[in-house]
């Protein structure tokens, strides 16, 4: 089953993927996943819409936004959560320790649309504070940082992990202390139409293998340290416990839409927006880790 993710190297929060076909729960549930992998958040949605692949995850406001604008998409489930080890970080030894010092600068997104875009936005109109937002990319926002090419970038796990343990970075913004937010999992709505059965399946291997992962949190660590994720003993210990926050069923209830609407609301007029209720489903509701 293609699915689409970022880059092992990029991001680890999909790593429940991986684990449904190396701990067989994907075959278990008479599937396989194949990830393929994008440069952005942004493209998990533009993916599905241009038939690149038929499911994918996605930050919650790339999919609703995308539907507002005709999409032929649909939400069939929350996926990830979305603020546990999501960080606005400045460069060790820039001096910047407060929202505030971001006024004028340069700050690292991986493009509009992603789920660093939304994080940054709502931080800066909930602070009062102007600054320019760059788009270097899922791959570079590390980089960027580093290299001083912006003076803060949103940083997502494992990232911004590695960075805090190294100490090459310090937090500016904790986005679990921030804000909540789940991401999605979406579909071409002609394939969920005609497919629930193969939906039910990928969404049961999903929850399946996040419920394992989050009671065996030595085999998420042990997994996070070996190929593709290579991540060292630090990193994936804070990285696994990062899944103890992810849903374990199909429902995405109306209560996780207006939350995620609170930080979309900063940016965009969220009335003019589907309504929560229309966004919320229970279609795969019985459908649990």
């Amino acid at each position: 089953m293609k699915v689409l993710a970022l880059p092992p190297e990029v991001s680890d929060v999909w790593m429940p993927l991986y684990a449904a076909n190396s701990e067989g729960i994907a075959a278990k549930n008479g599937i396989k996943f194949e990830v393929s992998p994008v440069q952005n958040g942004a493209a998990l949605v533009t993916g599905v819409v241009s038939g690149v692949a038929p499911l994918s995850t996605s930050a919650l406001g790339a999919a609703v936004n995308a539907i507002k604008g005709g999409a032929n998409i649909v939400i069939i489930g929350p996926a990830l959560d979305s603020s546990y080890g999501y960080h606005l970080m400045a460069k060790a030894g820039s001096g910047i320790t407060e929202v505030s010092q971001l006024a004028g600068k340069k700050i690292g997104v991986s493009g509009p649309g992603g789920a660093g875009d939304q994080f940054v936005r709502y931080t800066l109109q909930k602070h009062g504070i102007k600054a320019d937002l760059v788009s270097v990319g899922s791959a570079g926002q590390e980089s960027a940082l580093l290299e001083g090419k912006v003076d803060a970038a949103f940083q997502s796990p494992p990232n911004s992990w590695r960075l805090l343990t190294s100490g090459k970075a310090t937090t500016v913004v904790d986005y679990a202390v921030e804000a909540k937010e789940f991401s999605v999992w979406i579909g071409a709505k002609d394939y969920v139409d005609a497919h629930p059965e193969v939906v039910r399946k990928v969404l049961t291997a999903w929850y399946q293998t996040v419920v394992k992962l989050q009671n065996d949190q030595p085999l998420a660590v042990q997994i996070l340290t070996a190929p593709p994720f290579k991540e060292t003993p630090e990193v994936a210990t804070k990285s696994a416990a990062g899944l103890k926050g992810y849903p374990t069923s199909g429902e995405y209830t109306e209560q996780m839409v207006l939350d995620n609407y609170k930080v979309l609301g900063a940016t965009q007029d969220v009335s003019t927006l589907p309504k929560p209720s229309d966004i919320a489903t229970k279609r795969f509701a019985d459908v649990r880790g």
